[in-house]
């Protein structure tokens, strides 16, 4: 982590900062990959944004930098609350000293606002997702997704347990990669699966979006989620949607996801719409769920199907809350 990032959210302007990215690709590690002047100007899109890899002059940083440009009766995300968000959650990051509470969290850096429906925000540069990275080989191995599982549960629950915000949209989309899998996955067959300081140093994730968290109990304005990953009751009920057992489900489908090599353990078609994914969540009730996950995962151990099956509870009262969750044998034993 840069030795100032943890600073609060600052303003910037735009000739703060290069869009031909004319700098030094760099590994996981800050280690130069490439020729130092090759230009790289990675682009990932939403619906309503853009991100791309930028340099920050400010602070000679590669950074990302997240364009929002809504239509004026588009209410997804107000600016102001968004940027109370951030605030919000960095500055209790900062409680208590120097060190950052949550590592496992995207970190945000400056805001640029035009008016409330066009602003721009620059953020820690993270080269993959989970979406990018959902077919590497090294996420079938439980070691590997068990930390996977630990860190994003961690962050979650500093987020509903240290700042009373549910995240809402959980997705492999939006839980970045720091560091190669494959390497971790190497070192824990060469070492054995108890590991070390030096391997776990290999391996963090972040998880992003942070912007379009919303205060537990209070209904967000319109459902921002990936259906994919949505609680049964999110997609059938916006009401339902401010409550922190939504994430937990978000965490059992990715968990579930990263252990088959990318498959939803209640969908068959490759590309389902909204109507598709609730009927099937609405067919799979009559499921024996701990049954069912032993036969989608043969071969994963029992630990495991006890963290999917506290996750992946029809009724959002008995699944578990990343507290709970964090005690579970699956999650204890996968530190760091």
């Amino acid at each position: 982590m840069e030795e100032n990032s943890m600073q609060e959210l600052v303003c910037f302007q735009e000739s703060d900062i290069e869009f031909d990215c004319r700098v030094p690709i760099l590994d996981n590690n800050n280690t130069n990959t490439t020729n130092p002047r090759q230009t790289r100007r990675a682009v990932r899109r939403g619906s309503c944004s853009r991100v791309q890899r930028i340099f920050w002059k400010v602070r000679n940083l590669v950074v990302a930098y997240k364009e929002v440009v809504l239509w004026r009766e588009d209410c997804l995300t107000d600016v102001t609350e968004s940027s109370r968000v951030i605030r919000q959650i960095q500055a209790k990051r900062r409680e208590g000293g120097e060190a950052d509470a949550c590592p496992y969290l995207l970190l945000y850096y400056a805001l640029r606002v035009m008016d409330t429906h066009h602003y721009q925000w620059l953020m820690e540069w993270v080269e993959d997702s989970l979406l990018d990275l959902i077919k590497n080989k090294a996420f079938k191995k439980e070691v590997v997704c068990g930390r996977v599982a630990r860190q994003l549960v961690e962050a979650l629950r500093f987020l509903h347990v240290e700042v009373g915000l549910v995240h809402g949209d959980v997705s492999l989309a939006n839980i970045l990669v720091l560091s190669n899998p494959g390497k971790v996955a190497e070192n824990y067959e060469d070492r054995g699966e108890g590991g070390g300081e030096e391997e776990r140093s290999h391996f963090i994730t972040r998880l992003g979006d942070l912007e379009a968290c919303s205060p537990a109990g209070i209904l967000p304005k319109c459902f921002h989620g990936t259906f994919l990953f949505a609680a049964p009751e999110a997609l059938a009920h916006r009401v339902e949607t401010a409550d922190f057992s939504v994430d937990v489900w978000s965490v059992g489908i990715v968990v579930c996801m990263l252990l088959s090599g990318g498959k939803h353990p209640f969908l068959t078609r490759e590309k389902p719409t909204f109507w598709d994914i609730l009927d099937s969540l609405n067919n799979a009730k009559t499921l024996n769920l701990r049954a069912h996950f032993k036969a989608f995962l043969p071969g994963v151990s029992e630990a495991a199907i006890e963290f999917i099956c506290g996750c992946l509870s029809w009724e959002p009262a008995e699944r578990l809350s990343t507290t709970q969750l964090l005690q579970l044998p699956w999650l204890s034993q996968c530190v760091g």
